[in-house]
């Protein structure tokens, strides 16, 4: 569509387009993590948790790193420790397993798949594929080797985290967020974005598996979201696209 119409929309209309799932975008924009970082905190190794599909926000805290620094690999460079669901783990399977591919083998048990063998999956979960969150959505990603290469040098790893486990950990997350002015709900089932739970129940889950021993870890708190914090758009502000000629003429309306 951008590749398309952009130049025409712009001669018509004044109205720029781009693509927004372009990595550039994210990269500048997610560098303001790694400034308030640095005006903000102290310099001392740590390493940064994240909630990820591709990763795209801790890469770009990488870059800002780089560009403070004026540095290919920053001396003070943190690690990156990569949380995800069931539904695309293909990020921690890469990098811990070298394959995108890599899935634990699951036993049945008292209704729920078990294993104990690979501490980077979970011990247990409702389905092998289980979407967790339906915003951590990408396969294959071509992020993954970036990734893999600063992890390598930097330091971190990462982990793959189940519905059972963000259910078990979530009173005490709860509890603990609470004071910081992060509210979840008291019943879980109102919650629609599970970001930042993933990522502290990955946090735990790795501290208590031995395969985050850190002494700091900086958790990138990227969504929490609950039902009585918005309102659904309502129907008449819908408008199905199934083909890119709808998508034309729904954009050229909306830059007219």
């Amino acid at each position: 569509m951008v590749d398309a119409e952009a130049d025409a929309v712009f001669a018509a209309h004044g109205v720029r387009l781009w693509h927004t799932m372009d990595l550039g975008n994210y990269m500048v924009a997610d560098a303001v993590r790694a400034l308030f970082e640095r005006d903000n905190l102290p310099r001392e190794p740590r390493v940064h948790a994240h909630a990820v599909s591709s990763a795209f926000g801790l890469l770009g805290h990488f870059h800002g790193q780089q560009w403070h620094t004026s540095r290919q690999w920053p001396a003070e460079g943190a690690g990156y420790f990569l949380v995800q669901h069931l539904g695309t783990p293909d990020m921690v399977a890469s990098l811990h397993h070298g394959s995108f591919d890599h899935r634990p083998v699951w036993e049945a048990r008292d209704g729920l798949l078990v294993q104990s063998e690979d501490p980077r999956f979970p011990f247990a979960a409702h389905a092998a594929d289980e979407q967790l969150d339906p915003t951590f959505y990408t396969h294959t990603p071509a992020t993954s080797p970036r990734m893999n290469e600063i992890i390598r040098r930097q330091g971190g790893g990462g982990i793959v985290v189940s519905l059972v486990e963000c259910v078990e950990r979530y009173p005490a997350i709860r509890e603990l967020l609470a004071p910081h002015g992060v509210v979840l709900p008291s019943d879980p089932r109102r919650l629609r974005e599970w970001s930042l739970v993933m990522a502290l129940t990955g946090v735990f889950n790795a501290i208590d598996r031995g395969l985050l021993t850190d002494p700091e870890v900086l958790v990138h708190a990227s969504g929490s979201y609950h039902s009585g914090d918005f309102r659904p758009v309502r129907d008449e502000h819908l408008r199905p696209v199934d083909s890119l000629d709808d998508l034309r003429a729904l954009v050229r309306e909306a830059a007219a």
